[in-house]
């Protein structure tokens, strides 16, 4: 609802000057991404403080979610093997997940572990979903000519163990650990569900950090949304945020050679 109104309150304010906007940049959280809560504190010992996911609405999303899956909380406790614990209860749950988020370094996961992650990526993605949905309902008819944008993360969180796979879990990249599907088609299966049908012809999809060798993205990272984005049929935005860079003469050379002459780039943000 706070989104909804502010949205609403600048269209209204902005109206006589909609027919000049040709873009609408999308804002969640500090560095602007699509996946709220924001994860950017990454210095917790520990793994279950990377996951945002122990507030009571939260867990209560989760224990929803679950019973309709499992349709009765019997069910659920057999599946999660938890049968004395009334998973229904937030803070019991809150206990289990902790123990879950710290089970997922294992080199094997159980049910628990993969409903939890499932249940995590799938809240993310149906948030940015929604927020896309929403931007396009209240800037509709007279904003119009202007496209959408929503900026993909190029970094992932540093894990203490360095577990690069984990890491994509905790960041919302791809739906569980040890996937059964490749790299390729996980983050395809991310922006699919991400982007709506109807909106993949007005959306933008921004990259942070293209074309800089500097520790602002990581080149992997880019290169999987970039072939998502390409197999979706979704254009995507270079994004250059380090002003010293148009002054490094050798930099700028390289964001050139590695962003315009760039075939999947539909255009460049500095």
């Amino acid at each position: 609802p706070y989104f909804r109104q502010f949205m609403q309150g600048f269209a209204t304010h902005m109206a006589e000057f909609a027919p000049a906007v040709r873009h609408i940049q999308l804002g969640v959280g500090p560095e602007g991404e699509w996946r709220y809560p924001f994860l950017g504190h990454y210095a917790e010992e520990g793994l279950s403080a990377y996951f945002p996911c122990y507030s009571q609405q939260a867990l209560g999303l989760l224990a929803s979610a679950m019973l309709q899956k499992y349709v009765t909380l019997a069910a659920w406790q057999q599946a999660w093997q938890q049968p004395t614990l009334d998973l229904s209860q937030s803070e019991v749950l809150k206990g289990v997940v902790i123990g879950i988020t710290e089970r997922l370094t294992d080199p094997e996961v159980g049910v628990a572990e993969r409903d939890f992650c499932r249940w995590y990526h799938e809240s993310l993605v149906s948030y940015g979903s929604q927020l896309l949905l929403l931007t396009d309902e209240v800037f509709g008819r007279d904003w119009q000519q202007s496209t959408l944008g929503l900026r993909l993360p190029s970094r992932l969180p540093a894990l203490l163990h360095g577990d690069v796979a984990l890491a994509e879990v905790v960041a919302g990249f791809i739906a569980e650990p040890h996937s059964v599907l490749t790299r390729h088609e996980s983050f395809a299966q991310t922006l699919e569900q991400l982007v709506p049908d109807a909106l993949r012809s007005r959306c933008r999809l921004l990259v942070t950090g293209a074309g800089v060798r500097h520790g602002e993205s990581e080149p992997r990272l880019i290169g999987d949304w970039l072939a998502a984005a390409k197999q979706l049929g979704v254009q995507v935005l270079a994004e250059n945020r380090q002003r010293l860079s148009l002054d490094d003469h050798p930099q700028w050379d390289h964001l050139i050679g590695s962003v315009l002459n760039h075939a999947a780039y539909g255009g460049w943000v500095i």
